[in-house]
């Protein structure tokens, strides 16, 4: 099949070279299937170079790059950008990130003591910010309570373990983000009262229930036998 009438377009907008090289186990399927897409584009310009190779043939590359077998790294001059899925869809819209220097972003809700993007221990959420940025994206935090709306250029809006309550005026702002086709992601923990025999309600739930999503209200006791040996 031929690429759609958009892929064509950008890839015949390409001013200059874009680097195409796929991490795939030699004689892994995927590395004829990102061969035939690539051949593809390279009917519309002559500016895309793909190579395959295997990361722990090419360690150096793969370390400096963080990146493990089945991810696709595509570079254009000082602008890289990750695919891990073989698709005109992820090609398409990786080519355009990089030719355009502009990288979809990502914003993390802050304000209600959520998770800690710098911390680094095994309770902390460095991991994630760190995940989000190796996979091409840029990411910002944002409280919504000193902002008008959330930004017209989040790609997606994640919340990580809020432990504090959003405001109904916050709620409104995702509200409107999510229902002008927003993405957004909700990465909840259980909030306890004083004493850890109920959870509180910090508004989440009410704003999740307006889209389908029900938050438990139950708790699960796993209980300990101890063993005593004398």
């Amino acid at each position: 099949y031929s690429l759609s009438d958009q892929s064509q377009k950008i890839a015949k907008s390409l001013s200059e070279e874009v680097s195409i090289t796929g991490f795939y186990d030699v004689g892994a399927a995927e590395r004829i299937q990102l061969q035939d897409l690539m051949e593809r584009y390279s009917l519309f310009t002559p500016h895309i170079k793909t190579r395959i190779t295997d990361a722990d043939a090419d360690p150096a590359l793969a370390e400096a790059e963080e990146i493990t077998n089945g991810v696709i790294l595509v570079v254009a001059g000082k602008n890289k950008t990750k695919v891990s899925q073989i698709s005109e869809t992820e090609m398409t819209n990786a080519l355009i990130q990089v030719a355009s220097g502009e990288a979809k972003k990502i914003y993390f809700l802050e304000g209600h003591n959520e998770g800690d993007l710098a911390d680094e221990s095994e309770s902390g959420f460095s991991f994630l910010k760190k995940f989000v940025e190796n996979e091409g994206y840029a990411s910002a935090s944002i409280n919504l309570g000193s902002v008008a709306d959330v930004p017209t250029d989040c790609t997606v809006l994640i919340v990580v373990r809020p432990q504090d309550s959003i405001s109904s005026e916050e709620q409104a702002k995702i509200d409107v983000y999510l229902a002008q086709g927003g993405h957004a992601i909700f990465l909840m923990d259980p909030v306890f009262n004083f004493d850890r025999t109920g959870l509180v309600k910090i508004g989440f739930d009410e704003l999740l229930g307006k889209w389908g999503v029900a938050l438990g209200n139950d708790i699960i006791m796993r209980e300990e036998v101890l063993s005593i040996f004398g």
